[in-house]
């Protein structure tokens, strides 16, 4: 984990810092402010990031799975519609 950031300059020569940076500094802070070094900030910080990949990698398997059980329910009522039709001599 990098904790130096170089940031686009914008008008002006001011750095422009991203949105996660800026709060993942203000994370820092509050680590800070409740009595760890730096240090321990980044034992805290570690852990936490791998927590937000493992929940985005689970929304991701979530949505991928509610898109999936639509396709088959799609497919199963095309199926049901082809044999219902087929019984009833219907061959369009």
């Amino acid at each position: 984990m990098s904790w130096r950031w170089s940031a686009p300059r914008g008008r002006g020569d001011q750095r422009r810092y991203s949105r996660w940076q800026i709060a993942r500094v203000a994370r820092v802070r509050e680590l800070v402010g409740e009595g760890l070094t730096l240090a321990g900030a980044r034992r805290v910080l570690a852990p936490e990031d791998r927590v937000s990949l493992l929940e985005a990698g689970l929304d991701a398997a979530r949505a991928e799975a509610a898109r999936l059980r639509t396709e088959l329910a799609a497919a199963r009522a095309g199926q049901s519609r082809s044999l219902t039709m087929e019984r009833n001599g219907d061959d369009r």
